[in-house]
């Protein structure tokens, strides 16, 4: 998860690059909408609604480009050693979770400079992925006995990225309040709130 609030980070010094592009005056959509469409394309990849919040096709193909390089530098700075190929599965799995991840929101106060919004969202049940990755990987292992550490650990991650990939929700959705601020016609979330929507997206809670 600190992998993941990582990455947030860096998202949030590019969407500040976009707002000071979006010129003077109130924001064109309102906080809900904001919020929902900057859900809509980091954690599903949807641009269609990109044109609301002043961004071009090349900054989304950059943002995305962004966040799925971060994670594979976030793999590179484990300690791990995986394949390239590997770490390449794991990336993508994660991105096919966040485009399942369900979300509501809707502005509970608004004024011209700052307003916050409360999002219900249902993320990732990864209390069942991991069981089902440990049962897994314990059934792999004992019938590989000649297995060595590093091949169990490319079957391990390899397995994560499909189960990722097919992962169910949450029954439960978790609820949480995102502070926006007008920056230049632009409504900008906070570090904190994107790194905890994306905590929640993959199944954590705060």
């Amino acid at each position: 998860m600190k992998k993941l609030k990582k990455i947030t980070s860096i998202l949030l010094s590019m969407m500040m690059v976009l707002a000071m592009l979006a010129g003077c005056g109130a924001p064109k959509v309102t906080p809900d909408e904001s919020a929902t469409i900057l859900l809509d394309i980091i954690l599903k990849g949807d641009n269609s609604k990109m044109d609301s919040v002043q961004m071009t096709q090349a900054e989304f193909d950059e943002l995305r480009t962004t966040i799925e390089d971060s994670m594979i530098s976030q793999f590179d700075s484990s300690g791990i050693s995986i394949k390239d190929e590997t770490k390449q599965n794991l990336s993508n799995g994660i991105l096919e979770a966040f485009k399942k991840v369900e979300y509501e929101v809707s502005t509970t106060k608004e004024d011209k400079k700052q307003s916050e919004v409360e999002i219900s969202i249902k993320g990732i049940d990864m209390e069942q992925l991991i069981q089902d990755l440990q049962a897994d990987a314990q059934k792999y292992a004992s019938e590989n006995p000649s297995l060595t550490q590093e091949e169990l650990l490319d079957y391990i991650f390899n397995k994560e990225a499909e189960l990722l990939s097919n992962a169910s929700l949450k029954e439960t959705p978790e609820t949480m309040t995102m502070t926006l601020t007008n920056e230049d016609n632009f409504w900008i979330p906070t570090e904190d709130d994107m790194a905890n929507i994306t905590l929640l997206a993959m199944g954590g809670t705060l």
